[in-house]
């Protein structure tokens, strides 16, 4: 499908939750630091999210979809 995700997590206590349906979709999704959460949802085609988390106790929810 051309779908690609890549995940770097440093730290304790993240979670990193990625989901892809559709085709040329790609995710980037880099966490350091404790207790962070991220959430990507992409559907449909040719959607790109990045997502950077420092610290502590964060939250990052993305949804990408459409044409």
């Amino acid at each position: 499908e051309g779908n690609g995700s890549t995940v770097t997590v440093n730290g304790n206590f993240n979670t990193v939750e990625v989901s892809q349906d559709g085709i040329d979709n790609v995710s980037l999704v880099t966490q350091t630091g404790n207790g962070n959460f991220a959430d990507v949802t992409q559907t449909s085609e040719a959607n790109m999210s990045t997502v950077t988390q420092n610290g502590m106790n964060n939250i990052a929810n993305v949804t990408q979809g459409g044409n």
